[in-house]
């Protein structure tokens, strides 16, 4: 395994973790822009999963045993947990559908997360259901490029997206959420995050690790097309969260310039 692609995709890691955008939780304004982005993420997780497991699980009829089941337990456990979890009054829940709770709780509309889900249900087409919604460049970049991963043939590209960018940083980037207090407001919110610090923190990313290098072995190609995927994820991921920055600012200055006109 290369060092220097390692380091450098744990500089890009260390960007999310440290970003600014976890200091600037301070108002509503801030839980608006960054849920009706972030929500985009949590559903992409979800098509990330899935193509893990159709990779190494069979969803097929007649099913047929996979010659690789090393993994099966470890992405078929991820799945039963992420799509069919407990919500925080005991009731079974996708955690899709605890983040949409989470954002109703805040009083923050899903429209536009879910019209995009109705149209992607009518057009049975992801790149249609994009178009047919308006949604943020930054955000159609990142889509774009983890469902090109989704679809690869090549396994160890959307498992180098899922250990490296999903597995190895979301706890860090939860906990970044829960050290500020304003989302300790919100019952649903704060137990969505504390629910995938628990479940993420201690083991999924160090089996999503060996789950890896026991793809790509010795096989330099291989791990060059991983370092590749993740260090493009993590970059817009980066750039995601640069744009809602960007936005909070536009959004700050708009209100500054009609408070002072009135």
């Amino acid at each position: 395994m290369d060092s220097k692609r390692l380091s450098k995709i744990y500089e890009l890691q260390q960007k999310i973790v440290n970003h600014s955008i976890y200091t600037r939780v301070n108002d509503d304004s801030f839980m608006e822009f960054f849920m009706k982005f972030h929500v985009f993420a949590v559903w992409d997780f979800m098509s990330l999963l899935k193509s893990l497991q159709n990779r190494y699980s069979c969803v097929k009829i007649p099913w047929i045993p996979r010659e690789n089941n090393t993994y099966t337990r470890f992405i078929n456990e991820i799945v039963l947990t992420e799509e069919s979890d407990f919500d925080n009054e005991g009731k079974n829940k996708s955690h899709f559908e605890m983040y949409l709770d989470a954002m109703r709780e805040v009083n923050i509309s899903t429209f536009q997360i879910e019209t995009f889900l109705d149209n992607l249900c009518q057009t049975g087409n992801f790149e249609e259901a994009v178009k047919l919604n308006k949604i943020d460049n930054s955000l159609i970049d990142f889509l774009n490029f983890n469902m090109d991963c989704n679809m690869s043939e090549k396994d160890h590209i959307a498992l180098s997206v899922f250990a490296f960018s999903r597995e190895l940083i979301i706890p860090e980037v939860f906990t970044k959420l829960l050290n500020n207090s304003k989302f300790h407001q919100y019952v649903k919110l704060k137990f969505y995050l504390e629910r995938h610090v628990e479940l993420d923190g201690d083991e999924h990313g160090p089996i999503a690790m060996k789950f890896l290098r026991d793809v790509c072995g010795a096989d330099k190609k291989k791990w060059n097309e991983a370092f590749d995927a993740a260090e493009i994820s993590l970059k817009l991921r980066i750039s995601l969260w640069d744009r809602i920055c960007q936005l909070l600012d536009i959004d700050y200055y708009i209100k500054k310039e009609l408070s002072l006109k009135s």
